[in-house]
C-alpha cells in the first residue's frame, strides 16, 4: 500500500465507501457495533435511519434463530474471513418478514497487535438468480428429458440405416414414376402452391444437411409438434427455421409459412434486439444460454408489442460433435412480470397513502404476541423505529381504564370473524398521553384458528384536543352571548317602567349601558363570522396604499376616549404601507384590547411601526405582568383563551387566531415576546 501514488484517511475511505453501490457495513466491536453501514447496506436490511452505535442484535432482531451473528462473532474470534453464496436469510423488508437469498464475505481486519481491529461486512442480495437457477433446473431436466428421447430416436436411426439404403435404391425408381404422374397432377398446381413452397424449402435444408428424415426423426418432430411448451430449431449459421410446434408459432404471433426461411427475413422487428447475438454465440460456442423475463418486441398482427420470455438456447450436435442446430424452448411470461409490477404499483400506491395519511400498519401473532410494526406504528406510541413493539407493550401503554375494553374489541373481532375496531387513551414513554384509533382483521389457518391480525393504528391526539376545543368554545360562546343579552333584557324591564318619566336622571345610565351590551354581541357576532369566513377561505383583503402613522395614531378611540390608558406611538411619518387598512387596524386594536385586558395595570401602551430588512414590523407592548412560557405556543390557537394565576376573562379565544390569519394572508409573520414581570410584546410584519 505504501507504494500507492495516495494515501487516503479514514474519513475518505469511509465517503468512498459510503458511495459505493455495494452493500458495505463496519462492526467495531466483539459486540458487533455497527460502525458504519452505507446506503446499500441499509436498503439490503429494509432500514430508514442511521443504525450506527447500535449492535447488529438491536438493529435486526429479526436474525435471531439465525446463524449470522455467531458466524460474525466467530470471525471476531478467530480472525478468520467467511465466505456464503446463495445463503438464505429471513428479513424484515417494508414492516414484512421476507426470505431472500445473499453472497456475502465477513472479514476480519486484524489491528497493531495482530487482534480483529473490526470486521468488514459486504453482501450483495441475488434472490432473483436463485430463483432464475431454480427454475433453470427444472427446464434442464424438461430438456434431459427431450434430449434423451431425441437419442433414443438416433438410435433407431442408426440401426435402420441399411434399410434407408435400399429405400434410396427403391427411390431412384419411384422418382422415374412420380414425374410420369407429376405431369397428371399439374391441374393442382394452384391448389399446392403453398404446400409446394414449404416442401422445396424443407428438401433445400435436406440437401444442404446430406441427410433425410428417418421414421425415428419423424416421430421426434412429432413429439415436438404435440409438446406442452414452446419449441422450434434452428438449422445452421443463418438460423434458418427447421422445424417449429404449433405452441412457439403462437408465442411469436407467426404462420407456419416461416418454417424453411432464415429467421432475419422471418422476424425483421427482432433487429437491434440482442436474440441474434446471442443464438450466433451459442452456435459458435456449443455453450447454451438461459434467458429469464427478457423484453423482445414482437410483431403481433402488425402491432409492435412488448413481451417478456424464459428461454433456452441448446445447441444440438451432429454425430461428428460440430453444431448441427439450435433447440429454442421458450415460455411467454408477460402475464407474470405484468402481476409482479402490478403487485409492485398497488403496494406502493398502499404505501403512499399509509404515509399521507400518518397511518402505521402492524402484523399480530395471536399465538406469540409478537409483532411486526412500521416506523409509524412505533412512533404512533412514543417509539423509534430500531424500538421493540410486541402485544403485551401495547397493552402495558395503554391506560388501565382502556385497557380490558381494547382486549374485549380484539377477542370480539377473532370470535365472529370481523374488523377490530377501538379508540383507547396510552402514555409514551415521555409520560405525555396521546389518542389512538386502532383497527385490524383477523387471519385464520385452514383449521379455522386464528393466527395472525393485520391492521392500522391512527394517532388522533389532536383531533380529540380540537374536539374538545369545540365542545368548550361551545359552552363558552353561550356563556359570552347569554351576559349581554341579560343585561340588556333587564336594562330593557326597567326603561319599560321609566319609559313615562323621560326626565329620570337614570335613562341615560340605562341606555349607556345597553349600548356597551349591544357593542359587545356586535364584537362577539363579527369574530363567529369572521372565522367562518376563514374556515371557509372566504376572507378577502382590499389593498391600498396607506400612511401607517395616521392609521396608529387614530386607531382604538374607545380606548382613548375613556381616558384610563394613554397610547404612546412611535411612527415614521414617512412609512407607507400596500395592505388592507381595515384588516391592519383590526389586528393593532385586538392587540391594544388584549393589553388592556390582561395587562391592567400598564396605564401607558406603547405603538411603534419600524422598517426592519424590507419588511415593516409592528408593535403592542404592555408593561403588565408577562405571559407564562407553557401558554405563549398556544396563543394564536383557535379558541384558546389565556390564564393568569387564576383569574378569569370573556372572550372565545378567537381574537389572536383571526389576527394570525389576517397576517399570514398578508404574507407576513406574527409573534410575541414576554417576559415575567416585565409585560408582553406582541408584534406582526407586513412586505414592504
Amino acid at each position: 500500500m505504501s507504494n500507492l501514488p495516495f494515501n487516503f484517511d479514514s474519513d475518505t475511505l469511509l465517503s468512498i465507501l459510503r458511495r459505493s453501490k455495494d452493500a458495505t457495513a463496519i462492526y467495531s466491536d466483539e459486540n458487533l457495533t455497527i460502525a458504519f453501514a452505507n446506503e446499500a447496506m441499509m436498503r439490503l436490511w429494509g432500514k430508514a435511519n442511521d443504525l450506527t452505535g447500535s449492535t447488529l442484535e438491536q438493529a435486526l432482531p429479526e436474525l435471531e434463530g439465525q446463524p449470522f451473528v455467531n458466524l460474525l462473532k466467530e470471525v471476531w474470534r478467530t480472525g478468520q474471513t467467511y465466505r456464503a453464496t446463495n445463503t438464505p436469510a429471513d428479513m424484515v423488508i417494508d414492516g414484512e418478514l421476507r426470505r431472500g437469498h445473499y453472497d456475502f464475505i465477513y472479514e476480519a481486519l486484524p489491528g497493531n497487535q495482530g487482534k480483529t481491529l473490526c470486521i468488514l461486512h459486504t453482501a450483495t442480495e441475488v434472490s432473483d438468480r436463485v430463483a432464475a437457477w431454480k427454475e433453470i433446473e427444472e427446464r434442464h431436466l424438461k430438456e434431459q428429458e427431450l434430449n434423451e428421447e431425441l437419442t433414443a430416436a438416433m438410435e433407431e436411426y442408426r440401426a435402420t440405416g441399411e434399410e434407408l439404403q435400399q429405400l434410396n435404391e427403391q427411390y431412384q425408381v419411384v422418382n422415374e414414376e412420380f414425374q410420369a404422374a407429376n405431369e397428371q397432377l399439374e391441374s393442382y398446381q394452384a391448389e399446392l402452391e403453398e404446400a409446394n413452397l414449404l416442401l422445396t424449402r424443407r428438401n433445400t435444408l435436406l440437401v444442404d444437411e446430406k441427410t433425410a428424415l428417418s421414421d425415428a426423426e419423424r416421430k421426434a418432430l412429432s413429439l415436438m409438434a404435440d409438446a406442452p411448451v414452446a419449441i422450434a430449431v434452428l438449422s445452421g449459421p443463418e438460423m434458418i427455421v427447421e422445424s417449429a410446434n404449433p405452441m412457439i408459432l403462437k408465442l411469436w404471433s407467426k404462420k407456419v409459412d416461416v418454417i424453411g426461411m432464415p429467421l432475419a427475413p422471418a422476424f425483421p422487428e427482432l433487429e437491434g434486439q440482442s436474440f441474434f447475438e446471442i443464438l450466433g454465440e451459442v452456435y459458435r460456442s456449443g455453450e447454451p444460454y438461459r434467458g429469464n423475463e427478457v423484453k423482445a418486441v414482437i410483431n403481433d398482427g402488425g402491432k409492435l408489442t412488448d413481451r417478456f420470455f424464459n428461454f433456452v438456447y441448446q445447441p444440438i450436435h451432429d454425430p461428428s460433435g460440430g453444431i448441427r442446430s439450435i433447440m429454442v424452448v421458450a415460455t411467454d411470461v408477460t402475464a407474470q412480470v405484468d402481476a409482479r409490477k402490478e403487485a409492485h404499483d398497488l403496494n406502493e400506491r398502499f404505501r403512499l397513502a399509509l404515509s399521507a395519511g400518518m397511518l402505521g400498519s402492524y402484523e399480530l401473532d395471536i399465538r406469540t404476541g409478537k409483532m411486526i410494526c412500521s416506523d409509524q406504528c412505533k412512533r404512533n406510541f412514543g417509539l423509534k423505529p430500531k424500538d421493540r413493539l410486541d402485544f403485551p407493550d401495547l397493552l402495558h401503554a395503554i391506560l388501565p381504564e382502556h385497557r380490558s375494553y381494547v382486549e374485549e374489541r380484539v377477542n370480539e373481532a377473532i370470535q365472529t370473524k370481523g374488523v377490530y375496531t377501538a379508540e383507547y387513551q396510552i402514555t409514551w414513554p415521555d409520560g405525555s398521553r396521546h389518542w389512538i384509533t386502532a383497527s385490524g382483521r383477523p387471519r385464520y389457518d385452514e383449521s379455522g384458528n386464528p393466527v395472525m391480525m393485520v391492521g392500522v393504528t391512527l394517532d388522533i391526539t389532536e383531533r380529540r384536543l380540537f374536539e374538545q376545543q369545540k365542545d368548550d368554545f361551545l359552552s363558552i360562546a353561550s356563556h359570552e352571548l347569554k351576559t349581554p343579552i341579560t343585561s340588556l333584557k333587564a336594562n330593557y324591564q326597567l326603561l319599560e317602567r321609566l319609559k313615562d318619566q323621560p326626565g329620570n336622571p337614570i335613562v341615560p345610565k340605562l341606555l349607556g349601558m345597553m349600548g356597551k351590551s349591544i357593542h359587545k354581541l356586535a364584537a362577539l357576532t363579527d369574530e363567529l363570522l369572521n372565522v367562518k369566513r376563514l374556515d371557509e377561505g372566504r376572507i378577502m383583503l382590499h389593498k391600498t396604499t396607506f400612511a401607517l402613522n395616521e392609521l396608529m395614531e387614530n386607531c382604538c378611540t374607545h380606548v382613548r376616549t375613556e381616558g384610563e390608558y394613554e397610547l404612546a406611538v412611535s411612527v415614521s411619518p414617512h412609512l407607507w404601507v400596500f395592505a388592507d387598512e381595515h384588516r391592519v387596524d383590526q389586528v393593532i386594536t385586538n392587540f391594544v384590547n388584549n393589553a388592556v385586558k390582561y395587562a391592567p395595570g400598564s396605564k401607558k401602551i406603547f405603538l411603534s411601526a419600524e422598517k426592519i430588512a424590507g419588511e415593516i414590523k409592528i408593535s403592542v407592548r404592555d408593561t403588565g405582568p408577562g405571559i407564562p412560557k407553557d401558554q405563549v405556543p398556544h396563543l394564536f390557537d383557535r379558541f384558546w383563551r389565556a390564564s393568569h394565576s387564576g383569574s378569569e376573562y370573556t372572550g372565545l379565544g378567537l381574537g389572536l387566531y383571526i389576527c394570525a390569519e389576517i397576517v399570514r394572508a398578508h404574507g407576513g409573520e406574527i409573534g410575541v415576546e414576554t417576559e415575567i414581570g416585565n409585560g408582553s410584546t406582541f408584534w406582526f410584519t407586513l412586505p414592504n
